[in-house]
């Protein structure tokens, strides 16, 4: 069983600890910190659509992919030529072309 908590530091006291102790029911566990330093409350977190459209560049890649779609210009690929292409892109990106 893998339990998470989301916690602010003032709500480490005894009865989160007590919580822990009833969940674990004498069994040894893991216990991992990990801060969550890009949740910020000031920020109205982005969503993934924003995020992909905030850059121009990219933006303008799937607005022209979308296009395609609608116009019906596409190619289908089955996942061994994906995966060629993909290896032969990562062999030109290595040598620098």
């Amino acid at each position: 069983m893998i339990t998470t908590f989301e916690v602010q530091p003032n709500e480490l006291d005894d009865s989160f600890l007590a919580l822990l102790q009833s969940i674990m029911k004498g069994r040894s566990s893991k216990i991992i910190v990990e801060p969550l330093v890009f949740e910020q409350e000031d920020e109205p977190e982005m969503d993934e659509t924003e995020f992909l459209l905030s850059n121009p560049a990219n933006k303008a890649m799937l607005l022209k992919a979308i296009e395609n779609d609608r116009i019906g210009n596409m190619i289908e690929v089955s996942w061994d030529e994906h995966n060629k292409m993909y290896e032969d892109l990562k062999l030109r990106v290595a040598n620098g072309e």
